[in-house]
């Protein structure tokens, strides 16, 4: 129960946080692009799993192929070969339809790595039997 709020007050933040940077985006880009700098470094550094899943999260939100996208897709290719487990622990609290969104996005069609480099990587966790749920997803992500 406490888990379920807990998701529910993480997803409400991020909703707004995405539609805020969007928002911003739009209005002040330097002010935008400083702020994504300090969120891709605190997402980096996977010191807080609600701070990197609330990257990942406005990361799933679209901003139709821009700029954003293609730094969006350097950092979490970059911390799925670099940090595997810390990415599937902050995705694994994402709505089910944003895992999908997510893994269909950076992992089934990156933009810097192959795909088989970011699945192999993530198939090193998946084989050990962590994240099954996060498995399907991909599968599911993959085979769509």
């Amino acid at each position: 129960m406490i888990r379920t709020l807990f998701l529910l007050l993480i997803f409400s933040v991020s909703a707004h946080a995405a539609e805020e940077l969007q928002d911003l985006y739009a209005i002040d880009n330097a002010a935008f692009w400083s702020r994504w700098n300090q969120e891709k470094t605190a997402a980096l550094t996977c010191d807080s799993i609600p701070t990197t899943s609330r990257f990942i999260a406005e990361a799933v939100a679209d901003f139709s192929g821009s700029e954003v996208d293609e730094a969006n897709a350097n950092v979490i290719e970059s911390l799925t070969l670099a940090n595997s487990d810390c990415l599937m622990r902050a995705v694994a609290v994402l709505p089910s339809t944003d895992r999908t969104i997510f893994f269909r996005k950076f992992i089934v069609l990156p933009l810097f790595h192959s795909p088989a480099e970011l699945a192999n990587s993530l198939n090193k966790l998946w084989s050990t039997g962590q994240y099954k749920d996060l498995k399907s997803a991909f599968d599911l992500a993959r085979d769509n």
